[in-house]
């Protein structure tokens, strides 16, 4: 059964600067969502990874992505696929767009979005088992990979301090 994602952040940065890196540069702001990332054609390897109670779990993963589309005038995403690097038969495949939309143009702001899904691995068992908790584990993932998305935004494109906001 497949499961919706959804994270948003937003990012003191103007549109045109955070819609043009998004277009022609989007392995540059996913390198730090990622931990390390190393550009293949039209690929990100890194790690993502989440903190469970003092634990940190994290797994290495391939993010492709397909190319930009301007979706309004204030409004364009970029559709991409995660999945494990290794094992992938064991860990769920994440279909998303990440989504840059203008909320203020004076003073710049803009909303940073992953909108997606992802099935869980071995069919009707896994379904089970992901129902127990492991949803939750993807949820943190994308969460963090947004927020992380929106500081690499911000501090590439001349944005405000995150630190100073949280």
């Amino acid at each position: 059964m497949e499961r919706p994602l959804y994270a948003y952040d937003y990012a003191d940065v103007p549109y045109d600067d955070a819609i043009e890196l998004l277009a022609t540069d989007p392995e540059r702001l996913l390198q730090d969502a990622t931990d390390r990332s190393a550009a293949h054609a039209e690929e990100v390897v890194g790690n993502l990874a989440v903190d469970l109670g003092g634990f940190e779990l994290g797994r290495d993963v391939v993010i492709e992505l397909d190319a930009f589309q301007p979706v309004e005038v204030l409004r364009g995403v970029l559709p991409l696929r995660w999945r494990a690097a290794r094992g992938h038969l064991l860990f769920p495949t994440v279909d998303a767009q990440l989504e840059i939309t203008a909320l203020s143009l004076s003073p710049p702001r803009v909303q940073v979005a992953l909108t997606g899904s992802y099935d869980p691995p071995f069919g009707v068992a896994g379904d089970l088992l992901d129902r127990a908790g492991p949803h939750r584990v993807a949820e943190a993932v994308v969460h963090r990979f947004v927020r992380e998305v929106t500081a690499r935004l911000e501090l590439i494109a001349g944005g405000s301090d995150r630190s100073s906001r949280i």
